[in-house]
């Protein structure tokens, strides 16, 4: 975060990465059909032998980032030119009404391929806000007096979220967010106006993210613990810190 830099770090975490996670991905047992899949407790699943795809070049980001209007976060940037994305997608349990699906999904947002995910997710956070502004009466004092219809609400939701620092997605409905000023990103889970801390930092993300594959030692000294000091710096990012829990 602000005044820490974790580059060196990052470095050589994410080819330690690399290498605990395919390696568990090697004798993970996936489910042998979407059927079987809806049986079982996890809401995601990863298929056996899955790799990743070994990272994007400067130029391709380069070309992404206009493509889709962001800047990726330089922790981000890292991780993708590093790593890149899983060559396999996983199996992904949900709702169709009441009731329940499985497909398989994107984890890791692949941005040369996964354009419909992407997009979506892109929308989401406007979505699911102006979701809670309609049923939920959700409102802040600091948005301004809360206009007379909805759509005028859209419009002033759209313009505070352009102003403030972008939410860069990385994986279903998590975030990264580096406002100027920051070395490293803090990982937000965003479902509407419920919106928590889900890494401190990408490294103690990641590790989240897959702590149901990893084994519990692995790589337990790049762990960083959401405390107070990171709940005091989130509580300051512009229009996002007043919604983070």
């Amino acid at each position: 975060m602000k005044g820490k830099n974790p580059a060196s770090d990052l470095s050589g975490f994410l080819h330690t990465f690399r290498q605990a996670t395919e390696a568990a991905w090697a004798t993970i047992r996936s489910p042998e059909s979407l059927d079987l899949y809806l049986r079982l407790d996890d809401d995601s699943f990863w298929q056996t032998g899955t790799r990743w795809t070994g990272g994007y070049s400067d130029t391709e980001l380069s070309v992404l980032e206009q493509e889709w209007h962001l800047s990726f976060p330089p922790d981000h940037r890292q991780f993708l030119s590093v790593l890149g994305v899983p060559d396999k997608p996983v199996f992904r349990r949900f709702y169709e009404g009441q009731e329940r699906a499985a497909a398989f999904s994107p984890s890791f947002y692949d941005w040369q391929t996964d354009h419909a995910a992407i997009r979506a997710a892109l929308d989401w956070p406007l979505e699911g806000l102006m979701f809670d502004v309609e049923h939920n009466r959700l409102w802040l004092q600091s948005w301004g007096l809360k206009p007379d219809t909805l759509t005028e609400c859209e419009d002033r939701l759209r313009q505070l979220i352009a102003a403030a620092p972008q939410l860069v997605p990385i994986f279903g409905h998590r975030y990264l967010i580096c406002p100027p000023g920051w070395n490293e990103s803090l990982v937000l889970s965003v479902y509407q106006s419920d919106i928590i801390i889900y890494g401190a930092n990408l490294p103690s993300y990641l590790l989240e993210e897959l702590s149901k594959v990893l084994p519990k030692r692995t790589l337990a000294r790049y762990r960083q613990p959401v405390d107070e000091a990171v709940l005091a710096m989130a509580a300051l990012i512009p229009f996002w810190g007043e919604l983070i829990s």
